[in-house]
Parts: structure tokens; C-alpha cells; sequence
């Protein structure tokens, strides 16, 4: 038996054949949850147990067959056959059975040779009753069955099937999706995992159907703001590298063979003439402060240095990431200062509009202000809960790109499907209380398959992961019961009152992945979701496949080694050309690094040791960036990471010689950090080509777990490290 072919199992299944009689010779098995009974199976043999049940009790039951694949009968007192199970054709899996008794007596449980057995096989099995239910609630399941059915009928009956996932297949079989969009200015499509090559797919295919059939002109994706507008370069004018572009977003999660399609998509639709409303692209998150700081210094710099050298004079150091860091991190009292400097900024760019406008147009001076808010919200977020904050934020970026592109503008929004929803205090929720009926929400859901994600404890990854069968009565278990396999559903459509109803007004288990998960752990990735009311609509993929790294299979980040004490810190372990035993190289856009190897040679990015001129003995660490190659807005780092019990609570100082060959936009730094908190940094002087020591020193938190330290290089250049030391002040 398959599950949800059980959920949907007629409780007394009785077939016209018969069976013997219980006889005496069956085991007897006591009617509860227990330990396994087992035994050997050998070709052509038996084995029978005998339990008495009440009429009306169920008894659920498994067996977990090895070495030979085994089938199951089930016989009710007077022989009639209740249940008879072979669904498992190999010689290891697990059957899983249940049945209800119809009278009450003996009830016979045969375990034989399944009908695809070898003759000549045999093997073990072990039988386990995991739950025997009452009569009372035996009738509350067949309730529940009867509504789950009607829902699963009802799923089949409404729902829009769609032929493939791929976009460039025309949309015939995508009309009736007419319907379900409607009116609508704003259509949010979610997703159940960062890391599903069906689901990016699909999202590419409803874009291509939304602006070809619908007159859709803007994209919006869950990435960065500032940095989107180098892909929205390309998509208008084909100026650009489209791939860099993408990996400068900074989520690894986007960058993939089938966003890049879509892009490449975009491009060429916007350069067929015949099209005159071209299509835009946009990022709507607020999680990377200096490049939005960055384009708010440059402006006002531009437009007005004298009245704005206040705020251009706090803000211009958080134009570079560690220095962002390093300031954001710190004390309340520096916290608001960032925060009022750009609230000063925000003023000025208000008060001033009608003589900025006048030197920079129009588009300028609002994307430039609107860099301004995008800061404001990315240093809330440090003060705030990351979720509401990030939340409120994107929603307003989105309404604000709305706005910004004109009344006749129609944005499709790319996000997971914890943002779409209507569930405040989600993204979802605020657009659809600023749009009403203007917005709506896809969320998405399949039943099993691969899909990658970094690893939930350790952040290394991102693998490809592999689920079954989405469990018993959840959502998508529901959906595949339906027979859907690609399709869309409308859930406006549910009925009123009724049990269709009640199944769907009921919250369900339903897939939850985001950019991390365990295997370990799977049904912790699960999340009640009542879909009738939290979306508009679902897209549902029945089997799924992973996602394409644009950076190949092997672009994997090991997790980053918490070693007990520093170690190799004059590099002398180190071979020349080969990376530093016991450090960590990493190459940082967004949060958190990316440690594989494929990634940092993609950014041009070399980390390894050194034998040419060395602080002290044969060996030292460097980092190259050379001009010309791709970096965004990141960084390289050499790294080690220790952890904090021997530095909780205390003062802690890291020394090191550095030296460095910087190109005009080039920095390095000697840092100290709690990951989970602040980080400090010295930085070698411009100019400064000579071996020279220097000393971070921070206060660890008395629950710090780690601490990190290490080299960072910022734009083009060279830097090295040598002769690091790390003790505690006190």
C-alpha cells in the first residue's frame, strides 16, 4: 500500500476471494503498539499471527522485509480477505498495511513471499503494529478520510494542467491562468525550496505567459536592490557580462543555468523591435548596506558637497564591506548615529529635490533616494528582528518599484513561499493590504524529489538533498493523490461549506525548505499552512530535480572548521601554491562565504601560501585579485576559525604581519570577529608595500562560540599574512 493510497483506503476493502479460517496455529499478538515480532521467510512458507479486535477497531501495521520481498493478507474471522498488500517489488523496503474490523473475533495476519519474489529467495522480516484505534476514533478517520477524499477529487476535477515546466512551449495549455490572474498588477510566485530546477522552470514559463499574453513589464526577484540594476543593464541594452551580473547579486540560490536562461530570456525579448514596452529587472531586498551607501555618497557627492559633507562624511567608510561591518556592529550609540546620518541624507535629498532633479533628471535622483531607504532599512535590521523588518522592507521596495515604472506598470515578484504568503507578517500580507485583489499569490509545493540547500548546522553546501513521498496528510500529499503532476490550482474557487471546506480551511503539513536543510531532521521542514487563505493559488510539481549551479556540481562550500586552539599561524605546514593548512578561504558577496574552489577562481580570486619574501621563516599566506576580474561587491578572505572557550568574556587581541600591493579601489585588513556579532579591523595604509605589524582587539560576549580572524581583501591587488598571534588580555 502507498500512503495516501492508505488515507484514501476503504476501511473494510474486502475482496471476493477467501482465506482459511484463523487457526490455532497463529502467534498470537496483542492488539497495541509494541515491539517487532520477526522471523525467517523462505520460499513458499508462511507466517501467521492472530489478533482480537473489537468491531470498528483499526489496527495500522508495517513490515520491513529484507533479503526477500514479502506480500501480506489479512483475513477477518468468518475468512472474509480485509486487506491484501504487495506493493513493495524488492527484497528491501517496508509494507505498510491497515484494516478495520468489520465483526469482532479473531482477526489473521499472513506474511508470505510476495507475488515478484525469487521461488528460490528467502529472507527476514519484522512486524511492527504502530497504532490500534478505537471505534470512536476509527469513525473520526473515516470522517476525516471522507473529507480528505472529496478534497482530493475535488483537486482533480479544478485543477489546470500544464503540459511541461519549461518556458518556449507555447501557452495553450497556460489560458486558464487568464482567469486566476485576472486584473491583477502584482502576481507573486513562491517557492518551496531555494533550490529546485522545476520550480525556477516554471517561474520562467508564467514570466514568459505574463508578458507575452498579459502585458506584464517588470521583474522583480528576492536579491539585493543595488545590485540588480547591473542586470537590468543587460536585459535593456545587452552591455554586460549576464553571468557576472547574476553572481554579483550575491545569492548563491539565483545564481543557476535556469535563472540565467531567464535572463538571457528577457534580453531577447527586449531586443525584438516589435516589443515597445520592454521588459525590467529588479532586486527588492535590503541585505547589503554598502553598495546602497555607495550609490547615495556618490549622488550626493555629486549634487551637493557642501550642504550633504555631514552625512557624506559618516556614511562614505560604510561603503566598504568590512568597514560596514565593523561600524554596524558596534555600539548602540554608533548605531544610531549611521541611522540618523542617513535620515539626514533622506532630508537633504527631499528638501533639495527640485534642484537635484534639475542637475540629474528625474530617474536618477529617485533611484538614488531610494538607495537611501534601502540603508535605512538594512541598519533596522540589525537593531530589529531580522524577519518583520526584512519583510515590511521588501514590500515596500516592491510597491515603490511599482509605483516608480507608472500606473500602466505589471510586476511579477520572485520570492519563496514564506514571503509570498498573506500570513502577516509576511511580504505577501503587506502587498496584498496596499493592492487588494491588484496582488496575487502562487504559492508552490511538490510531493518528492532533489533540490539543493546548504547544510542546516554547518552552512557548508549548498548539496543536492533528495526527499520521498511527502507524509500522510499533508498538502502535498493531497496533490499528488490527485494525479496532477504539473499543474495549477485555483484556490478562490474552493467551495464555500461543505467537507471540500472543511479539508481545505484546516491548516496542513506542507514543504518548508529554504536555503538550508536537514536530512536528518526532514519533518522539521515542514510548516502548517492553511493555502485556501494564504494564497490565491497554488503551481504544483509532483517529482522534482535540483537546481543548476552556474559554477558546475562541484561548486560546493566545505563547512568551515572549528578548530580548539589557533594553529599553523607562521604558515610554515603550508606548501607554496597550496592553500594554509588549517584555514579557511572564502569569498564573501552576501552572508554567509563561499568556500568552494570553483567560486573563487569564477571571481578570480587566489588564496594560497607563498615562499616569495616571507615575514619570518620560508612561509607566508597571500591573497591575489588581479585587476580586470569579476569581484562585485565582495571580498576574499583567509580565515581561521577557533572556538571561544578559552576567549568568553574576556579581551581578546590578534597580531599579524601584513604587507599589500593595492590597485586605486583596493583594501586589506587584519580582522577579528564573533561571527554571530561584531567585527574589527585594521587596515593596511594605501601605499603601504612594506611588511608591517598590526593588532585587532576586541571584548568576546560571554556566549560567543567562536571567534574568526584572519586577512580580507577588498577590489584588486595583492595582500599577505604572515606571523599571526592570538592570546587573551585578562
Amino acid at each position: 500500500m502507498t500512503r495516501l493510497g492508505a488515507v484514501l483506503l476503504v476501511l473494510a476493502s474486502a475482496s471476493c476471494t477467501s482465506a482459511p479460517l484463523p487457526r490455532s496455529d497463529a502467534e498470537a499478538l496483542e492488539p497495541k503498539a509494541g515491539l517487532p515480532r520477526g522471523g525467517q521467510l523462505r520460499a513458499g512458507g508462511v507466517s501467521a499471527y492472530r489478533v482480537d479486535l473489537a468491531a470498528g477497531q483499526l489496527l495500522r501495521a508495517e513490515v520491513t522485509q529484507q533479503g526477500v520481498d514479502v506480500g501480506v493478507t489479512v483475513s477477518g474471522p468468518d475468512g472474509e480477505v480485509l486487506t491484501d498488500v504487495d506493493g513493495i517489488s524488492s527484497p528491501i523496503g517496508t509494507e505498510h498495511f491497515e484494516f478495520a474490523a468489520t465483526t469482532s473475533g479473531a482477526h489473521r495476519i499472513e506474511i508470505r513471499p510476495g507475488r515478484s519474489a525469487d521461488p528460490s529467495a528467502s529472507g527476514s522480516y519484522s512486524l511492527w503494529v504502530k497504532q490500534v484505534l478505537s471505534p470512536e476514533q476509527t469513525a473520526r478517520l473515516t470522517v476525516i478520510r471522507d473529507r480528505e477524499a472529496a478534497a482530493v477529487e475535488w483537486i482533480s476535477d479544478h485543477a489546470v494542467r500544464l503540459r511541461t515546466a519549461e518556458a518556449g512551449n507555447g501557452f495553450e495549455d497556460m489560458q486558464p491562468l487568464r482567469a486566476i490572474v485576472g486584473d491583477a498588477r502584482v502576481v507573486a510566485l513562491g517557492e518551496a525550496t531555494h533550490g529546485t530546477r522545476e520550480f525556477f522552470q516554471l517561474k520562467h514559463r508564467m514570466l514568459e505567459f505574463l508578458v507575452s499574453e498579459m502585458g506584464f513589464d517588470v521583474f522583480g526577484i528576492e536579491a539585493t536592490m543595488p545590485q540588480s540594476f547591473a542586470v537590468n543593464r543587460y536585459v535593456l541594452t545587452g552591455e554586460g557580462d549576464p553571468a557576472a551580473a547574476l553572481q554579483s547579486l550575491g545569492f548563491w540560490t539565483w545564481s543557476t543555468e535556469e535563472v540565467l536562461d531567464q535572463i538571457e530570456w528577457m534580453r531577447r525579448y527586449n531586443a525584438d523591435p516589435s516589443h515597445e514596452r520592454k521588459v525590467k529587472f529588479y532586486g527588492f531586498d535590503m541585505q547589503s548596506l554598502p553598495p546602497a551607501i555607495r550609490v547615495v555618497v556618490e549622488y550626493l557627492s555629486e549634487v551637493d558637497p557642501e550642504g550633504a559633507a555631514g552625512p557624506i562624511e559618516t556614511l562614505a567608510p560604510l561603503r566598504r564591506p568590512f568597514i560596514a561591518n565593523a561600524l554596524a556592529g558596534r555600539s548602540t550609540a554608533s548605531g544610531d548615529e549611521l541611522a540618523q546620518a542617513v535620515a539626514e541624507a533622506l532630508h537633504l535629498f527631499d528638501e533639495h529635490r527640485t534642484e537635484y532633479v534639475a542637475r540629474t533628471g528625474l530617474e536618477r535622483w529617485a533611484i538614488a533616494r531610494r538607495h537611501g531607504e534601502v540603508a535605512a532599512q538594512n541598519l533596522a535590521s540589525a537593531a530589529m528582528p531580522m524577519y518583520p523588518v526584512r519583510d515590511s522592507a521588501m514590500a515596500a521596495n516592491a510597491l515603490w518599484i511599482l509605483d516608480h515604472e507608472g500606473p500602466d506598470a505589471k510586476m511579477v515578484v520572485w520570492a519563496h513561499n514564506g514571503h509570498v504568503t498573506h500570513r502577516p507578517p509576511a511580504m505577501g500580507s503587506r502587498l496584498r493590504d496596499a493592492l487588494g485583489s491588484d496582488m496575487v499569490g502562487f504559492g508552490f509545493a511538490f510531493d518528492r524529489g532533489s533540490f539543493r540547500a546548504r547544510d542546516a548546522e554547518t552552512l557548508a553546501g549548498p548539496y543536492v538533498y533528495s526527499v520521498g513521498a511527502a507524509k500522510d496528510g499533508s498538502l502535498p500529499a493531497a496533490l499528488h493523490a490527485a494525479g496532477l503532476g504539473i499543474a495549477a490550482l485555483d484556490l478562490r474557487a474552493v467551495p464555500a461549506e461543505g467537507p471540500v471546506a472543511d479539508w481545505w480551511s484546516a491548516a496542513r503539513p506542507t514543504r518548508m525548505i529554504g536555503a538550508v536543510f536537514g536530512s536528518q531532521s526532514e519533518f522539521a521542514f515542514y510548516t502548517d499552512v492553511s493555502a485556501s487563505s494564504d494564497f490565491d493559488a497554488l503551481l504544483f510539481v509532483d517529482s522534482t530535480t535540483a537546481s543548476r549551479p552556474l559554477t558546475g556540481p562541484g561548486a560546493v562550500s566545505a563547512a568551515k572548521e572549528t578548530h580548539t586552539e589557533p594553529g599553523d599561524l607562521d604558515f610554515e605546514r603550508a606548501r607554496p601554491g597550496e592553500p594554509p593548512v588549517g584555514w579557511f578561504r572564502a569569498f564573501r558577496v552576501g552572508y554567509p562565504y563561499d568556500r568552494s574552489s570553483e567560486s573563487l577562481a569564477s571571481f578570480g580570486l587566489e588564496i594560497v601560501a607563498g615562499d616569495s619574501e616571507p615575514y619570518q621563516g620560508s612561509v607566508s599566506a597571500m591573497i591575489s585579485h588581479p585587476e580586470g576580474t569579476r569581484g562585485g561587491e565582495g571580498a576574499g578572505v583567509l580565515g581561521q576559525r577557533v572556538g571561544a572557550q578559552d576567549y568568553r568574556g574576556r579581551t581578546v587581541r590578534i597580531r599579524a604581519a601584513l604587507r599589500a600591493e593595492l590597485a586605486p579601489n583596493g583594501h586589506a585588513y587584519l580582522f577579528l570577529a564573533d561571527p554571530l556579532r561584531a567585527i574589527e579591523v585594521a587596515e593596511v595604509p594605501p601605499g603601504a608595500t612594506d611588511w608591517r605589524e598590526y593588532e585587532v582587539v576586541t571584548h568576546l560576549a560571554p556566549d560567543a562560540a567562536a571567534i574568526e580572524y584572519g586577512l580580507a581583501l577588498e577590489g584588486d591587488g595583492r595582500a599577505w599574512i604572515d606571523a599571526v598571534s592570538v592570546e587573551a588580555l585578562d
